[in-house]
């Protein structure tokens, strides 16, 4: 079955070029996907990967050294508080409080 073409969908995450670097080879460098809406989304990666530090920068705990990540089509929008009031479920927005305390 081919890929489908989720280009032409609304999109709720789009991350664009985004690094974060910590020197020694550590972070994340060049990152790039979309999640349209209403389609569920993994991330998954060995340990050491950069899932966590994706998720802060996200959740603009951290800010990244290029690119840019668009919630729900406005760049401003990624932050926690505006996260929280988005319409996630529930189990999305205790996940989210949890992240934060990482």
């Amino acid at each position: 079955m081919p890929n489908k073409d989720f280009s032409k969908e609304p999109v709720i995450i789009e991350v664009s070029h985004l690094t974060k670097d910590y020197g020694k080879g550590r972070g994340v460098f060049d990152i790039s996907f979309v999640v349209p809406k209403g389609k569920t989304f993994g991330y998954c990666g060995t340990n050491g990967a950069g899932k966590t530090t994706f998720l802060k920068t996200f959740l603009s705990l951290i800010k990244p050294i290029g690119g840019k990540i668009i919630f729900d089509g406005d760049i401003s929008k990624n932050d926690i508080e505006k996260c929280l009031q988005s319409s996630f479920p529930s189990p999305i927005k205790k996940w989210i409080k949890d992240i934060k305390k990482l």
